[in-house]
């Protein structure tokens, strides 16, 4: 079988439990050799899920590649948060596909989500605070 012959199509919905509006919230996905997908929300209120935002590529079975993601939040206030590299949470054939990501701000937590298999969750580390000055900079250093 071919790496990409019985890939699926998978759409991930983000939603915000911060406990305030956060500015971004970004999220990539990579699994084996299949591209690596990522989207991001701006200004999701607490409370807020918004739908369908990205779709990613997913394979399931014995010897499938897991599914990673990374988490990144930055906050109202610029401070950024995200997950120590990628984690691993895979999901199942019985999910179809339907994937919540969420943060938590009482337990500094990103979550995935999947409505048959359950749920995985990593810790979110404050890197940085972000600032006009830091981004100027990064466009200098690259």
């Amino acid at each position: 079988m071919a790496d990409n012959d019985h890939r699926r199509k998978g759409f991930v919905s983000i939603e915000n439990y911060w406990g305030e509006e956060v500015q971004s919230i970004i999220i990539v996905h990579h699994s084996g050799k299949m591209e690596k997908t990522e989207g991001f929300v701006k200004n999701i209120k607490h409370g807020e899920k918004e739908k369908d935002v990205f779709h990613f590529y997913y394979q399931t079975g014995l010897f499938s590649p897991k599914n990673t993601w990374k988490v990144i939040v930055i906050t109202i206030n610029g401070d950024v948060y995200e997950t120590d590299g990628y984690f691993s949470c895979s999901i199942a054939d019985s999910d179809k596909g339907v994937t919540v990501i969420g943060i938590n701000g009482d337990t500094k937590t990103a979550y995935v989500s999947f409505p048959e298999s359950g749920s995985c969750s990593e810790k979110l580390i404050r890197v940085k605070r972000h600032s006009l000055f830091d981004a100027q900079l990064e466009r200098y250093l690259r």
